[in-house]
């Protein structure tokens, strides 16, 4: 399938000096919404190129970032997927969707977990529901209980 749309990369510097690296799909025409993907465990923004794509195809800004430890973000002196401070993840969220909100005010912003991403995306809608305007969330880790048995049916 061929795209219209544009994509590109980018780096999103962080408060404390770290940069996070960035993709971006970005639709032909402009656009009234923006969609951040918070990617899940052990992948990175790469995992939503196909999405991201559609998405941008559809007429939506998008971004994926790879969160720290992760991806193209990572920290110096540490192994691939390690981080010096889990709390510093949130943090860095929450910069991530602050730069985004920047550089588009006045535009419709949800944010897109997938798999331990929606765990993110939860917190952060708990945390800052008034930075969004709405939650997407992709196979979220949860565990079910049936309450019901074989034997009982």
């Amino acid at each position: 399938m061929q795209t219209q749309n544009s994509s590109g990369n980018e780096q999103i510097k962080i408060s404390d000096g770290v940069s996070l690296f960035c993709r971006k799909w970005l639709p032909p025409n402009q656009s009234e919404r923006v969609v951040i993907f918070f990617h899940g465990i052990e992948v990175h923004s790469g995992a939503f190129e196909f999405i991201g794509s559609e998405l941008a195809n559809e007429g939506s800004m998008v971004y994926g970032f790879d969160r720290r430890g992760m991806g193209n973000s990572k920290e110096p002196n540490l192994p691939r997927g390690d981080t010096q401070n889990f709390d510093r993840h949130l943090a860095d969220i929450n910069e991530v969707v602050e730069a985004v909100r920047k550089n588009h005010p006045n535009k419709t912003l949800f944010i897109f977990g997938h798999s331990v991403g929606c765990a993110y995306a939860l917190w952060y809608g708990a945390h800052y529901p008034e930075n969004i305007d709405g939650i997407i969330l992709a196979s979220p880790p949860v565990k079910t209980v049936s309450r019901f048995h074989l034997e009982t049916l």
